[in-house]
């Protein structure tokens, strides 16, 4: 089965896991989606496939995988619309807290590392202040972007910091306020440590 669980626990697949819990609990269920194509799928078709089969079993919403490319967002937003895909999607955001490690952890996520910010990140050198400077600079920009374009919610990887994060967060929030007439007043947030 292209998106399965762990063995262990009983279920073939994540969207038999969310149908169970759904069912026996009544849980509110998060899903992962994937705007870039997963290493390990064989298509984007079957990420897709695999998205629709979770929301048939009861997801509420879809949290994606980080991304650094809001058009692969959008691309993907408008992809899972057109295929069928009704419950929200959350776009994952990810502060940059040291781009050799980012770098590592999204070539195991199918993650692009855009060439710019490849190019800003090599200006800093080891000076970890300006690396810092423009992680900050980045991630508040995705996020005014992505509340400019109809986002009401993200999902920020913490990594187990909040420095960026919170900065995020405010960037996030200072946008939607500034959306007011376009957006509804009901807002949340999604931090993953």
């Amino acid at each position: 089965v292209e998106d399965e669980v762990p063995s262990n626990a009983g279920f073939a697949s994540v969207a038999q896991a969310v149908a169970y819990a759904k069912a026996l609990y009544g849980f509110d269920v998060s899903v992962a989606a994937y705007p870039e194509t997963r290493p390990k799928a064989k298509s984007a078709q079957s990420d897709m496939d695999a998205l629709l089969a979770k929301q048939a079993a009861g997801a509420d919403r879809a949290i994606t995988q980080f991304f650094f490319d809001n058009a692969d967002f959008y691309a993907f937003r408008e992809r899972a619309l057109a295929a069928g895909v009704t419950i929200p999607i959350v776009p994952g955001v990810i502060p940059v807290y040291g781009f050799a490690r980012i770098v590592k952890f999204a070539a195991t996520c199918g993650a692009a590392i855009p060439d710019d910010m490849a190019k800003r990140f090599a200006t800093c050198g080891d000076d970890r202040h300006a690396q810092s400077e423009v992680a900050r600079a980045l991630v508040e920009a995705q996020v005014r972007d992505l509340a400019r374009n109809g986002v009401e919610a993200i999902h920020i990887y913490t990594l187990n910091r909040s420095d960026i994060a919170a900065d995020a967060v405010r960037a996030f929030r200072a946008e939607l306020d500034r959306q007011q007439p376009k957006l509804p007043v009901v807002r949340s947030f999604a931090l993953a440590g």
